[in-house]
């Protein structure tokens, strides 16, 4: 099978991109055919970062909208990078219903493209969106299922914000519940009782859930 890995967080800064960029160069570098998509449709800062050159030569890049939006081809949309192997498909121009673009049946079908070009994809998903609809397809589909295998879902909580979002947030609480890993960003800006607090926290949540702290987005997986 080839392996598919979600990557969400509910707020900003949590270390998201960090983790998504340094997962997908971990496999480029072992040879496998890896794409990384950005599908935070509100805040692209993956697309910002892999692209920083080309936004301030003011270049319009297409991307995942677009596709979805039935404005490109796939292939206009797949940027190459500096890594061998890695490619990313940039989140594209802003939208106005980044959820609904994100479930409608042309993902699906973006998907089964996508399926038969590279061996790895792994996607930076929108912060404070369930990923219920996204795995979803992975287990509804048996196209998608028969070529590619769901591996994790890995989500980013921040040490710092975690509680008041969880509190506040019913998306957040999902989050942690679809996790298949989680990963705990900036535990050095908190007291050690504050993650002692968090972890049980978490593992009530989804205690099959094992739980690791991530520094910059260098964990093992």
């Amino acid at each position: 099978h080839r392996r598919l890995i979600l990557v969400t967080s509910s707020i900003p800064s949590e270390g998201k991109t960090f983790t998504s960029m340094n997962l997908a160069a971990s496999f480029a570098t072992q040879g496998l055919r890896t794409l990384l998509i950005d599908a935070d449709l509100r805040r692209p800062a993956l697309s910002a970062t892999l692209l920083e050159r080309d936004i301030r030569k003011g270049e319009d890049f297409r991307g995942l909208t677009d596709i979805l939006s039935n404005l490109c081809p796939v292939g206009e949309a797949i940027r190459s990078t500096s890594i061998e192997n890695l490619s990313l498909l940039p989140s594209g121009r802003r939208a106005p219903n980044p959820a609904e673009l994100l479930s409608q049946a042309s993902m699906d079908i973006l998907l089964k493209q996508l399926f038969l070009i590279f061996d790895r994809v792994v996607i930076e998903t929108t912060g404070l969106a369930d990923p219920g609809p996204v795995a979803q397809t992975f287990f509804m589909d048996e196209e998608i299922a028969e070529q590619y295998l769901l591996d994790s879902i890995l989500t980013l909580v921040d040490a710092k914000h975690a509680e008041a979002q969880f509190n506040d947030r019913q998306e957040a609480r999902r989050q942690v519940g679809f996790a298949d890993q989680i990963f705990i960003s900036k535990t050095d800006l908190v007291a050690k009782g504050e993650v002692d607090a968090l972890m049980h926290r978490l593992t009530h949540m989804n205690p099959r859930a094992p739980q690791k702290a991530v520094h910059f987005g260098n964990v093992a997986i």
